[in-house]
């Protein structure tokens, strides 16, 4: 635990804030010093102060005689402000309190006048009164009032653990050790007998409702017994058609897919012929066939028109050979019609007949041009139809393959519907092996509910028995929450520490003089009714005879006092991790012989405690001696603190 708080405006302290850390390490001394008196000197400086804004920073608490108002600064008379931070493990809480305060914010909540706030990590954890809101302050920091001054803050103003009566020492003891709940624990067995008891009873009507019930579900389970074989029949009837029906299907697909894959080859060489079918049309020029046919046919044309004059030449030489043929004897030329000899006459036909020749000949060769042209003209035009007839293939071609493919899709939609007829058989076929028949399940549920009632009569009979043994248990817990129970265990449990503790501080003060006892049990009563009773006591042994606390010198009583409240610090820091003690006038009632040894105590106590505090107004007290001084200064109405 770690707590550290800044005041303000409150008591001896003005508006200048005052923030103490009260897990500063070492020795600390905190002295007076008043500027505004000479004869106060180091008195009414405010160092009870610091005490007393503890008390009311953390628990509420205003010093004996104190009201209120009392509270405010008397010169600033209001904005009375206290803060504390408390951090245990890994949460921090944060406390605000305020007295005849104007309107402030802390965390986004605006309060005024009086208030009390309290947060851990930043939640607001205030509860529906400032009590609630102290409880919840108190379970955080886990020490309530009491416990902390006895534990933490060793002032002559309170009384000692030694000084109180025994009830209050019992109760602060209790509540060190949260022993005040074990009576709450030994009421609350009392009435978990009468619970018990009611559940015994209980016990026994659920284990005769059980039973009654379990004759009902046997009776019911001889009637649903008969017609299971025959549902059993019909499933398997159900399964070989289904299963029938799964062999036909997978043949099927079986079937289809495989005509899919040769369908698939088919069309791959299908694919292969029409990309031989294109590449052939690329190597064909046609635009050159296409003119060379035109050429060839206007070459024919003009061919068969030389023929025909050439034939028609050809006729009227004939014509005229015949006519010069016909005038042999006759005088007169036809021609010239002058009379003419038969050498001139034969003259003429062997012109002619040359000439008739010379038109054979050159009709021979046109003819054979013609021929040579015709033959030309239709290898162009076989040529030209061989790539349209190769054309339409590929036309063919590509309707064949896309006839192919939109036939192989069908297979394949085909393949796809029986997979799922399949897997829908399938599923059908799983769905009937798991089925369960209606008089199985019947029956199923009967047994279970039958098993079911056997085991909630086990489980009663079970309860009963631990009812029964808790009921024992009971009166056991009812003794072990009295005083001799699990207290007195607790009690022994810390007594011997307390004792070791307790003891080893004496033996520094008193140089073994004094021996302090921590006791558990005492003796009451006289004579035969003298009894042991379980209860707190402390027991101070004088080497020189005395054995009572209240017969001690003062000091000594201070000396005791120290030794047991430093014991019961020890017993809390072990349980919630105090770091630190509070000594208001430390040295009061010690002669300087007890001054020396109590600084021999603060040595000791620094191996343990990681911050002490000692409040003084003796000024032979050396400074040398701590870690740090703090000044309490005061002028006027205001104090301050000025550290070294």
């Amino acid at each position: 635990m770690q707590l550290r708080y800044k005041v303000q405006n409150c008591l001896a302290y003005g508006s200048a804030p005052i923030e103490v850390d009260l897990t500063q390490p070492g020795l600390t001394l905190i002295q007076g010093k008043h500027l505004s008196s000479r004869t106060k000197s180091t008195n009414g400086t405010g160092k009870s102060s610091l005490l007393n804004s503890v008390f009311w920073i953390f628990y509420g608490k205003y010093p004996k005689g104190y009201s209120k108002a009392d509270m405010v600064n008397e010169e600033t008379k209001g904005n009375c402000l206290g803060e504390g931070w408390v951090t245990t493990g890994d949460k921090q809480g944060y406390i605000v309190r305020g007295i005849s305060c104007k309107e402030m914010t802390f965390n986004d909540i605006e309060v005024t006048g009086d208030f009390l706030l309290f947060f851990i990590d930043g939640k607001d954890m205030r509860g529906a009164t400032q009590t609630d809101t102290q409880a919840v302050i108190e379970a955080f920091m886990g020490l309530d009032y009491d416990s902390f001054v006895t534990a933490a803050l060793f002032t002559v103003d309170e009384d000692s653990f030694s000084s109180k009566t025994s009830g209050k020492q019992e109760e602060i003891f209790s509540k060190l050790l949260h022993l005040e709940d074990l009576e709450d624990a030994r009421k609350r067995v009392k009435d978990r007998q009468k619970e018990v008891k009611n559940e015994v009873a209980n016990c026994d009507n659920k284990i005769d409702k059980y039973n009654s019930h379990i004759l009902r579900e046997q009776d019911r389970l001889s009637k649903v017994a008969d017609s299971l074989a025959e549902w059993k029949v019909q499933q398997e009837a159900k399964e070989a058609r289904l299963e029938s029906q799964i062999d036909s299907t997978k043949g099927l697909i079986d079937t289809t897919t495989q005509k899919s894959g040769a369908l698939e080859e088919t069309i791959e060489d299908e694919t292969d012929n029409l990309a031989d079918m294109e590449e052939k049309i690329q190597q064909v020029d046609t635009a050159t066939l296409t003119t060379a046919k035109a050429t060839v046919s206007e070459k024919i044309r003009a061919n068969d028109t030389e023929i025909g004059a050439v034939g028609s030449k050809i006729i009227d030489l004939r014509r005229e050979i015949k006519q010069a043929q016909s005038m042999h004897g006759v005088a007169i030329c036809d021609k010239c019609f002058s009379e003419v000899d038969g050498e001139h006459l034969y003259s003429i036909i062997a012109e002619k007949n040359t000439l008739f020749e010379e038109k054979e000949t050159l009709l021979q060769s046109l003819k054979g041009v013609q021929t040579g042209l015709q033959s030309a003209l239709q290898k162009a035009d076989m040529e030209l139809r061989a790539v349209d007839s190769l054309k339409n293939d590929v036309v063919r071609q590509v309707a064949q393959i896309d006839r192919l493919e939109s036939e192989q899709k069908t297979l394949i939609a085909t393949v796809e519907s029986d997979r799922r007829t399949l897997a829908d058989l399938n599923n059908r076929i799983e769905i009937l092996k798991k089925e369960k028949p209606q008089q199985g399940e019947d029956a199923t549920g009967i047994r279970a509910e039958i098993a079911k009632l056997e085991s909630s009569i086990a489980d009663v009979n079970d309860s009963k028995a631990l009812f029964l043994t808790e009921l024992d248990d009971l009166d056991f817990c009812e003794k072990m929450f009295g005083s001799s129970g699990i207290r007195n265990l607790l009690v022994r449990s810390v007594i011997p520490k307390l004792n070791e503790q307790v003891n080893r501080f004496a033996e520094i003060l008193t140089d073994g003089e004094l021996q302090i006892e921590f006791r558990g049990e005492v003796e009451v009563g006289s004579g035969r009714r003298t009894e042991s009773r379980n209860k707190l006591d402390v027991r101070v042994l004088d080497r020189f005879g005395s054995e009572k606390y209240c017969m001690e010198s003062g000091g000594e009583k201070r000396r005791v006092d120290i030794c047991v409240n430093l014991a019961l610090n020890y017993l809390v820091a072990s349980r919630i991790g105090l770091p630190f003690v509070m000594f208001d006038e430390f040295y009061a009632s010690l002669d300087k012989r007890g001054e020396m040894k109590v600084m021999e105590l603060l040595e000791e106590l620094k191996k343990d405690i990681p911050s002490i505090f000692v409040i003084s107004n003796d000024e032979s007290i050396s400074s040398n001696d701590f870690d740090s001084v703090w000044t309490v200064c005061r002028k006027g109405k205001q104090s301050w603190i000025e550290k070294e």
